[in-house]
């Protein structure tokens, strides 16, 4: 009977915090119930109690109203733990915003994704804004103590708090997260000065990822001001009239998508001969892993601004068969997948000898630096040049052939350098706020599982260290 795992759990006590009866077994695994112990030892309060709502967003609300500025519109794929992340926000006007304003938000409130692949990811808004509001697929909790707030966001990203959201999730085909049970997370009771000592690494964190994306973005607009792409507005004719041998005779392609004069427009200003094969290295060679444990990057994994933001680390022989490149320091792997074509992201230190998806090419460059290679494949002009070359029918994407072919700028020497400092101080940035969450979190669990004081300790030894 090695390896099993068995518990009793008596019948009153069967029941989900909701009060309804639970029989599945996955809701009384060992170490929810050890959290429940530990929980049970601590003051606690309903989430609920702690704020004046905590509702779903917006229902059916029409693309059409989306806008380019005003008040953001909080979706699940900006939900990224502990942040809200900006690159594919759409925005509100204040008509249609007041017009749903039982779901407004401001900074300091708590967004949980409900529904999805990144079910139960929470983070908090931001004082970048004054006002946002959210999608029905998104749950909003309106925190009344805004210095409480970092708190409820780090327990809820700690152990106690992140095992309560896996365990209350549906055991349904995709999942959900029901407002009934977000609202009856047990949160513990703390003093105003751990919530403060709290709060102060909230703050710097939320500093450093702002200088972390400003540094980001100031080497994607440097490098499309390089490329002299920085105001161009490609044609939006949608007719483009082509021969049979300009067009199947040339590229062997009959999509009348494929000639969009935008995408002419766009290699025209590149201004430029060269090709992907010409300037890098594909590498697409299948790796079988054997023995031991492997780090494996999924598109999962991949942030916005081209880092990693964590792995799955298994056997060899519980890999999915999809795990098949080998990665190395310095290298950039980029999605083959229309859909997911942004998600680039320089393979870090941290990574080298991991495994990535075989739905990702992993590119490197003699003459291009890799962090420039980043920032050019995450570009509007290469994505739209990317999006251009997919093919299929059922999963659309880009094969090698197609991609060794797409024109690719070279990029002057000088423009590189630039490209380069502000890429690795972004990343560095990064570490330092993904350093500074786990203190948080770790801070949290001490006090839950010891006491406030060494909590505090921890924190104050930390910051020695710094």
């Amino acid at each position: 009977m090695s390896g099993l795992e068995a518990v009793e759990v008596r019948l009153r006590n069967a029941i989900s915090i909701t009060g309804e009866v639970r029989w599945d077994t996955e809701y009384f695994k060992k170490e929810y119930l050890q959290m429940d112990n530990l929980l049970a030892q601590k003051t606690t309060v309903q989430f609920e109690t702690l704020c004046s709502f905590v509702k779903k967003g917006i229902f059916d609300l029409s693309p059409e109203l989306y806008k380019s500025s005003g008040i953001p519109f909080i979706r699940t794929s900006e939900i990224k733990k502990p942040h809200v992340e900006f690159s594919t926000t759409v925005f509100l006007d204040d008509k249609t915003n007041s017009q749903n304003s039982k779901t407004t938000l401001t900074p300091y409130d708590l967004v949980f994704t409900k529904i999805g692949a990144y079910i139960g990811d929470v983070a908090i808004l931001p004082t970048y804004y004054s006002h946002y509001n959210f999608s029905q697929n998104v749950a909003g909790a309106r925190v009344e103590d805004k210095e409480s707030a970092p708190f409820y966001l780090f327990f809820f990203l700690s152990k106690f708090g992140r095992n309560q959201i896996l365990r209350s999730a549906m055991l349904s085909g995709q999942g959900k997260l029901e407002l009934a049970d977000i609202r009856n997370y047990k949160v513990p009771v703390v003093s105003d000065k751990f919530k403060s000592s709290i709060k102060k690494i909230y703050d710097v964190l939320e500093r450093v990822q702002f200088q972390s994306v400003s540094l980001y973005s100031s080497a994607e607009s440097f490098l499309l001001s390089a490329l002299g792409l920085s105001d161009f507005e490609p044609s939006q004719d949608p007719i483009a009239i082509k021969t049979l041998s300009e067009s199947l005779g040339t590229s062997g392609r009959l999509d009348a998508e494929y000639y969009q004069r935008k995408y002419e427009d766009l290699e025209n200003a590149l201004n430029t001969n060269h090709t992907v094969a010409d300037l890098c290295h594909i590498h697409d060679s299948v790796f079988v892993p054997h023995k031991g444990n492997y780090r494996y990057i999924e598109l999962a994994n991949v942030g916005m601004f081209g880092n990693i933001t964590g792995c799955t680390v298994a056997p060899f022989d519980e890999l999915p068969t999809r795990a098949r490149r080998l990665v190395k320091s310095g290298q950039v792997i980029v999605s083959s997948i229309e859909g997911s074509l942004s998600s680039c992201a320089l393979i870090t230190d941290d990574y080298d000898n991991a495994l990535c998806s075989t739905g990702f090419y992993v590119i490197d460059s003699s003459v291009i630096n890799s962090e420039t290679l980043l920032v050019l494949f995450k570009s509007g002009a290469i994505q739209e040049l990317l999006k251009r070359r997919c093919s299929g029918t059922i999963l659309t994407s880009i094969s090698k052939d197609a991609l060794e072919q797409m024109l690719l700028p070279f990029i002057d020497e000088k423009v590189q350098k630039r490209i380069f400092a502000n890429v690795q101080r972004s990343f560095a940035l990064r570490r330092r706020s993904e350093h500074l969450l786990d203190i948080a979190k770790q801070a949290v669990e001490i006090a839950i599982e010891e006491n406030e004081t060494k909590a505090l300790t921890f924190i104050e030894n930390q910051n020695r260290c710094r």
